[in-house]
Protein backbone atom coordinates (compact mmCIF):
# COMPACT_ATOMS: atom_id res chain seq x y z
CA UNK A 1 0.00 0.00 0.00
CA UNK A 2 2.72 2.31 0.78
CA UNK A 3 3.93 1.94 -2.87
CA UNK A 4 0.89 2.67 -3.70
CA UNK A 5 0.59 5.90 -2.28
CA UNK A 6 3.92 7.51 -2.98
CA UNK A 7 3.27 6.04 -6.84
CA UNK A 8 0.03 7.98 -6.94
CA UNK A 9 1.11 11.21 -4.97
CA UNK A 10 4.17 11.59 -7.77
CA UNK A 11 2.61 11.08 -10.42
CA UNK A 12 -0.36 13.43 -10.27
CA UNK A 13 2.19 15.86 -8.83
CA UNK A 14 5.57 16.27 -10.66
CA UNK A 15 3.99 19.78 -12.09
CA UNK A 16 2.73 21.04 -9.71
CA UNK A 17 3.05 24.75 -9.17
CA UNK A 18 4.19 23.98 -4.93
CA UNK A 19 7.24 23.75 -3.90
CA UNK A 20 7.10 20.62 -1.95
CA UNK A 21 9.42 18.61 0.01
CA UNK A 22 8.93 15.10 0.68
CA UNK A 23 8.86 14.03 4.33
CA UNK A 24 9.08 10.25 4.99
CA UNK A 25 8.67 9.06 8.44
CA UNK A 26 9.49 5.96 9.23
CA UNK A 27 8.50 4.47 12.01
CA UNK A 28 10.21 0.85 12.74
CA UNK A 29 9.16 0.01 8.88
CA UNK A 30 9.90 -3.89 7.62
CA UNK A 31 12.73 -3.98 4.90
CA UNK A 32 10.31 -4.26 2.06
CA UNK A 33 8.60 -0.60 3.42
CA UNK A 34 12.08 0.80 3.74
CA UNK A 35 13.24 -0.74 0.34
CA UNK A 36 9.91 1.62 -0.68
CA UNK A 37 11.25 4.87 0.97
CA UNK A 38 14.66 4.21 -0.71
CA UNK A 39 13.66 4.15 -4.10
CA UNK A 40 11.39 7.58 -3.22
CA UNK A 41 12.05 9.56 -6.89
CA UNK A 42 11.40 13.33 -6.02
CA UNK A 43 13.77 16.60 -6.04
CA UNK A 44 13.75 17.18 -2.35
CA UNK A 45 13.06 14.25 0.27
CA UNK A 46 13.92 14.20 3.90
CA UNK A 47 13.91 11.28 6.18
CA UNK A 48 12.92 10.74 9.64
CA UNK A 49 13.94 7.37 11.05
CA UNK A 50 12.57 5.59 14.36
CA UNK A 51 13.92 1.98 15.20
CA UNK A 52 10.73 0.97 16.38
CA UNK A 53 6.97 1.85 16.07
CA UNK A 54 6.70 5.14 18.28
CA UNK A 55 3.35 5.95 16.97
CA UNK A 56 1.61 8.74 14.46
CA UNK A 57 1.77 11.54 16.74
CA UNK A 58 5.20 11.30 17.56
CA UNK A 59 6.02 10.68 14.20
CA UNK A 60 4.30 13.01 12.67
CA UNK A 61 5.69 15.76 15.02
CA UNK A 62 9.04 14.55 14.33
CA UNK A 63 8.53 15.27 10.45
CA UNK A 64 6.77 18.53 10.74
CA UNK A 65 10.04 19.53 13.01
CA UNK A 66 12.22 18.84 10.29
CA UNK A 67 10.08 19.83 7.46
CA UNK A 68 10.77 23.77 5.76
CA UNK A 69 7.41 24.23 4.45
CA UNK A 70 5.24 27.52 5.19
CA UNK A 71 2.75 24.58 5.07
CA UNK A 72 2.05 21.14 6.23
CA UNK A 73 0.32 18.57 5.14
CA UNK A 74 0.06 15.15 6.72
CA UNK A 75 -0.77 12.31 4.63
CA UNK A 76 -1.41 8.18 5.55
CA UNK A 77 0.62 5.45 4.08
CA UNK A 78 -2.86 3.94 2.60
CA UNK A 79 -4.18 6.85 0.87
CA UNK A 80 -3.71 7.12 -2.91
CA UNK A 81 -5.49 9.31 -5.49
CA UNK A 82 -6.95 10.17 -8.87
CA UNK A 83 -5.91 13.52 -9.77
CA UNK A 84 -3.72 16.18 -8.42
CA UNK A 85 -5.48 17.42 -4.79
CA UNK A 86 -2.40 19.05 -2.88
CA UNK A 87 -2.50 22.81 -4.78
CA UNK A 88 -6.30 22.82 -3.28
CA UNK A 89 -5.84 21.39 0.47
CA UNK A 90 -2.80 23.91 0.79
CA UNK A 91 -4.78 27.22 -0.71
CA UNK A 92 -7.49 26.44 1.99
CA UNK A 93 -4.92 26.23 4.34
CA UNK A 94 -3.84 29.47 3.79
CA UNK A 95 -6.70 30.95 4.06
CA UNK A 96 -7.54 32.96 7.07
CA UNK A 97 -8.98 31.90 10.01
CA UNK A 98 -8.47 28.30 9.08
CA UNK A 99 -6.88 25.73 11.11
CA UNK A 100 -6.96 22.52 9.30
CA UNK A 101 -7.91 21.36 5.38
CA UNK A 102 -9.35 17.86 4.92
CA UNK A 103 -10.89 15.84 2.22
CA UNK A 104 -14.68 15.96 2.39
CA UNK A 105 -15.52 12.12 3.58
CA UNK A 106 -15.34 12.36 6.98
CA UNK A 107 -16.37 9.95 9.89
CA UNK A 108 -17.12 12.02 12.73
CA UNK A 109 -20.80 13.67 12.43
CA UNK A 110 -21.10 17.07 11.52
CA UNK A 111 -23.87 19.70 12.70
CA UNK A 112 -22.35 22.18 10.52
CA UNK A 113 -23.54 23.27 7.18
CA UNK A 114 -21.01 23.84 4.07
CA UNK A 115 -17.29 22.80 4.44
CA UNK A 116 -16.72 23.90 7.84
CA UNK A 117 -16.50 21.11 10.13
CA UNK A 118 -15.54 20.65 14.22
CA UNK A 119 -12.74 17.86 12.92
CA UNK A 120 -10.77 16.83 10.01
CA UNK A 121 -8.99 13.54 10.16
CA UNK A 122 -5.14 13.44 10.08
CA UNK A 123 -4.89 11.28 7.11
CA UNK A 124 -4.75 13.92 4.46
CA UNK A 125 -4.97 16.92 6.60
CA UNK A 126 -2.90 20.68 6.04
CA UNK A 127 -2.04 23.18 8.29
CA UNK A 128 0.20 26.18 7.89
CA UNK A 129 3.42 25.63 10.20
CA UNK A 130 3.18 28.72 12.32
CA UNK A 131 -0.28 27.66 13.53
CA UNK A 132 0.56 24.03 14.37
CA UNK A 133 3.84 24.90 16.36
CA UNK A 134 1.57 27.58 18.25
CA UNK A 135 -1.05 25.20 19.20
CA UNK A 136 1.48 22.53 20.50
CA UNK A 137 1.07 20.15 17.38
CA UNK A 138 -0.19 16.38 17.80
CA UNK A 139 -0.71 15.58 21.16
CA UNK A 140 1.55 12.59 21.85
CA UNK A 141 -0.18 11.20 24.78
CA UNK A 142 -2.41 9.79 22.22
CA UNK A 143 0.25 7.55 21.55
CA UNK A 144 0.34 5.21 19.04
CA UNK A 145 -2.49 6.61 17.87
CA UNK A 146 -6.33 7.64 17.23
CA UNK A 147 -8.00 10.51 18.23
CA UNK A 148 -4.80 12.75 18.36
CA UNK A 149 -6.58 14.91 15.31
CA UNK A 150 -10.24 14.91 17.11
CA UNK A 151 -8.19 16.60 19.98
CA UNK A 152 -5.59 18.96 17.56
CA UNK A 153 -9.06 20.02 15.86
CA UNK A 154 -11.01 20.71 19.08
CA UNK A 155 -8.05 22.91 20.29
CA UNK A 156 -7.98 25.04 17.39
CA UNK A 157 -11.55 25.32 17.41
CA UNK A 158 -11.50 26.38 21.20
CA UNK A 159 -8.96 28.73 19.96
CA UNK A 160 -11.07 30.76 17.49
CA UNK A 161 -9.90 28.70 13.79
CA UNK A 162 -12.20 27.34 11.29
CA UNK A 163 -11.80 23.72 9.84
CA UNK A 164 -12.56 22.90 6.72
CA UNK A 165 -13.26 20.25 4.26
CA UNK A 166 -12.35 20.08 0.56
CA UNK A 167 -13.96 17.57 -1.85
CA UNK A 168 -10.72 16.01 -3.16
CA UNK A 169 -9.81 12.83 -5.51
CA UNK A 170 -8.19 10.86 -2.70
CA UNK A 171 -9.24 7.65 -1.28
CA UNK A 172 -8.22 6.11 1.68
CA UNK A 173 -7.84 2.34 2.79
CA UNK A 174 -9.11 2.73 6.08
CA UNK A 175 -7.09 1.22 8.85
CA UNK A 176 -4.61 0.29 5.95
CA UNK A 177 -1.42 2.01 7.97
CA UNK A 178 -2.41 -0.12 11.13
CA UNK A 179 -2.37 -3.18 9.99
CA UNK A 180 1.17 -4.20 11.26
CA UNK A 181 1.90 -7.55 13.38
CA UNK A 182 2.96 -4.84 15.71
CA UNK A 183 -0.32 -2.72 16.08
CA UNK A 184 -2.75 -3.47 18.42
CA UNK A 185 -5.38 -1.29 16.24
CA UNK A 186 -8.29 -2.06 18.95
CA UNK A 187 -6.43 -1.30 21.92
CA UNK A 188 -4.92 2.11 20.67
CA UNK A 189 -8.61 3.14 19.97
CA UNK A 190 -9.69 2.46 23.34
CA UNK A 191 -6.81 4.21 24.58
CA UNK A 192 -7.12 7.31 22.25
CA UNK A 193 -10.44 7.85 23.46
CA UNK A 194 -10.20 7.46 26.91
CA UNK A 195 -7.45 10.04 26.79
CA UNK A 196 -9.44 12.06 24.57
CA UNK A 197 -12.03 11.58 27.55
CA UNK A 198 -10.05 12.23 30.88
CA UNK A 199 -8.80 15.89 28.38
CA UNK A 200 -12.07 17.29 27.31
CA UNK A 201 -14.54 14.94 28.88
CA UNK A 202 -17.02 13.51 26.62
CA UNK A 203 -17.70 16.29 24.76
CA UNK A 204 -17.79 15.51 21.25
CA UNK A 205 -16.19 18.45 18.82
CA UNK A 206 -18.15 21.13 17.52
CA UNK A 207 -21.05 19.80 19.80
CA UNK A 208 -21.37 23.86 21.27
CA UNK A 209 -21.11 24.80 17.71
CA UNK A 210 -24.86 26.13 16.13
CA UNK A 211 -25.86 23.69 13.08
Amino acid sequence: MLRQTLDSFIEHHRGTRLSVELVLADNGSAPPAVGVLDAVDWPRVRRVTNATNLGFPRAANQGAAVASGRALVFLNSDVTSSGAWLEALVDHAGRLCVGQAGPDLMRWPSRLTGLRTPYVSAWCMAIQRDLFERIGGFDEAFSPGYSEDQDLGYRLYLAGYDLVRVALPVHHVRGGSGRRRDFDRDGAIAHGRAVFDAKWGTVCPGQELAP
